[in-house]
């Protein structure tokens, strides 16, 4: 461990208020000493992006620490570790676009194979308020010895007290617990190593939902790397859905529409009215007594037949 986690969080942050420079961190995440946890960043700007970078045991405290500048359209892993991390997390500092300018933390077996493990980093604002929150992960099945875990993280400068319960998807709650996650620590709050098909995690909590966040996460029996973290989230229960408005479809027009152009000049564009007598020896539905029945006939046709006309 290089230094204490809260002088580099709180240094982050006061910096970024003062030159409104991007902060972004990344969920939890466990790695043993096989395994490489990275902090990585891809630039999809037009220009150079400089990127401070902490990476965070968990516990808290520093592991590594550094800077690097992205090139313009490319990806770089600014720094990593293969040390035994119980609940690691990148914090990243730059003065860029976020959109453009896409953050992660990275696991991947040593000697460097294949990414097991890609998740993303949001944007921490410190100007947030603090409210009570409710957040829900998304569900996941868990085999029978694996850990399905309620893990949170706590990137504000004070302790905040985290509810939360494991939910197994069909009404019942598997296990629930309370934790007080120190500042700049990440903690497992609750989990099951029973199987469970559609599980998910709710939390609650009075703080920053920026800065404290709830995750859920699968481990393989024993507790080894982890394998999936996805992050909770709030119900907006204010959210109003707009039923669309059924379009009426027009009925046809009482009289025969124009014939087109490309008709014959002889054509008449109009039919007599309803109480026209039946046809006997012509075309019946011939309108214009010109031999042929036309698309706008057979519409006045269907017309007199819904209106009525005389037998």
């Amino acid at each position: 461990m290089k230094s204490l986690f809260g002088v580099a969080l709180v240094a982050g942050l006061l910096s970024a208020s003062q030159s409104a420079a991007i902060v972004t961190a990344t969920g939890p995440v466990r790695s043993s000493d096989d395994s490489i946890l990275g902090c990585r960043a891809l630039n999809l700007g037009d220009e150079p992006i400089s990127v401070s970078v902490v990476l965070n045991s968990g516990v808290p405290g520093v592991v590594e620490q550094g800077t690097l500048e992205i090139p313009a359209g490319e990806g770089r892993q600014i720094l990593s570790s293969s040390v035994a991390i119980f609940g690691g997390y990148c914090i990243f500092e730059f003065n860029a676009n976020p959109t453009l300018l896409r953050t992660y933390i990275s696991l991947q077996d040593l000697g460097g194979s294949n990414t097991r493990l890609l998740a993303p980093a949001e944007v921490i604002d410190a100007d947030a308020g603090l409210i009570n929150a409710r957040t829900f992960s998304p569900p996941l099945r868990s085999s029978e010895g694996d850990n399905l875990n309620c893990r949170a993280v706590n990137f504000s400068t004070e302790a905040v007290i985290v509810e939360a319960e494991l939910d197994n998807g069909l009404g019942a709650v598997v296990e629930d617990a309370t934790v007080e996650v120190p500042a700049g620590a990440s903690r497992r709050i609750t989990g099951s190593s029973t199987a469970i098909f559609g599980g998910f995690c709710r939390f609650r909590f009075s703080g920053n939902p920026t800065m404290v966040r709830g995750y859920i996460e699968t481990q393989p029996s024993g507790g080894g790397n982890t394998r999936l973290l996805l992050p909770a989230t709030a119900i907006d229960a204010s959210a109003t859905v707009t039923p669309a408005t059924p379009t009426a479809t027009p009925m046809p027009d009482s009289t025969c529409p124009p014939i087109p152009a490309t008709n014959t000049p002889s054509a008449i564009e109009t039919c007599p009215p309803a109480t026209v007598e039946p046809c006997e020896d012509g075309c019946c539905g011939d309108c214009d007594g010109d031999g042929e029945v036309r698309i706008n006939e057979l519409i006045q046709a269907v017309n007199f037949a819904l209106d009525g006309c005389s037998e």
